[in-house]
């Protein structure tokens, strides 16, 4: 099933009902922080597993990567919580 990509989302896979992945653009909210210091798993329920900065390298997310407006990032979650951080601002 197809999935409408809205909001910052750039794509979006389905895996399952519960499994989504997605590609978008850092979200002002975590934009200059640590990844640990946003405490994105705990704020929004998901985990940024890629990381493609200025350089145009994709490079994998730690707990010390610092996002910046404008970097592109791979998120995995459950589906409305990846649709939720992806469209928060």
């Amino acid at each position: 099933m197809a999935h409408l990509v809205r909001g910052s989302m750039l794509d979006y896979v389905e895996f399952d009902r519960d499994l989504v992945v997605a590609k978008t653009i850092v979200p002002d909210s975590i934009a200059g922080q640590r990844l640990d210091d946003a405490d994105v798993r705990n704020r929004f329920g998901v985990t940024i597993v890629k990381i493609k900065t200025a350089t145009g390298r994709w490079e994998p997310a730690s707990a010390n990567t610092v996002p910046q407006t404008g970097d592109t990032i791979i998120v995995i979650g459950s589906s409305d919580r990846t649709e939720r951080f992806c469209t928060h601002p």
